[in-house]
């Protein structure tokens, strides 16, 4: 059974035009597939506290319309299929009305905090697996590159996790950024892809690029000749 958390979208998650934040979205996703790890044990006692960190890999979300100011919604989580090296995790969110408004499925991996390598079976149990006939497939590898740099940022203190990194919320904040608020009362989310590829610690400068074509974008994150992450969005 899928694990679920309500809200309501109040002042702090939406922007200007009253929509929901994509970073905001992807706390949610973050909050609720913790809240179930911890009720499947395999939370903290079995990663954080035991010289072990999650590590995400890749989100792919589609969109039939991000809720707005007032709106109270329910966000829904549960494990896709058993793999040895990765965790498979779908995402869905619905309005009161029961209606389908965003659907998302990741990929996640457990690395040993001191050496960052893949941590292979390490919970050694099954979890449950569920599957449901609206679920998007497995994120795909993104092999556009984007190549016209447009900013840089420096990572500060307040973007920083506790495996001391850029969370991954974070990074979404650094894409939404690229835009303002009058570009986003004009597209609407599509899709979005997202791949991480490397860690980003405080006080590294990312450079961003982007490449756009039509309704898409391919956005890339890197330190010095590292990329660290490629986004590729398409509006409606």
């Amino acid at each position: 059974m899928a694990h679920f958390k309500n809200y309501i979208i109040d002042t702090g998650f939406v922007d200007s035009n009253k929509r929901l934040r994509l970073s905001n979205l992807f706390l949610m996703f973050q909050e609720v597939a913790e809240e179930h790890a911890e009720e499947l044990d395999i939370g903290r006692n079995k990663t954080t506290f035991a010289g072990r960190k999650w590590v995400i890999t890749r989100y792919s979300v589609n969109f039939n319309r991000l809720p707005t100011y007032g709106e109270k919604v329910t966000m829904y989580t549960y494990p896709g299929k058993n793999n040895p090296f990765f965790f498979y995790r779908h995402f869905y969110l619905k309005d009161e009305q029961g209606n389908l408004l965003v659907v998302a499925s990741s990929i996640w991996t457990i690395l040993d905090a001191t050496t960052n390598k893949i941590v292979v079976d390490p919970f050694k149990k099954k979890l449950p697996e569920e599957e449901y006939d609206f679920e998007l497939p497995l994120p795909d590898k993104i092999n556009e590159d984007a190549t016209n740099k447009i900013k840089e940022h420096q990572i500060e203190y307040s973007d920083i996790d506790l495996n001391g990194h850029l969370n991954n919320t974070k990074y979404i904040e650094l894409i939404q950024n690229i835009h303002d608020s009058s570009f986003y009362k004009e597209h609407i989310f599509d899709s979005l892809l997202v791949n991480y590829f490397s860690e980003i610690k405080e006080k590294e400068n990312v450079s961003l690029f982007k490449d756009s074509l039509d309704k898409e974008e391919i956005i890339k994150g890197a330190v010095g000749e590292r990329d660290c992450f490629k986004v590729k969005i398409t509006y409606k």
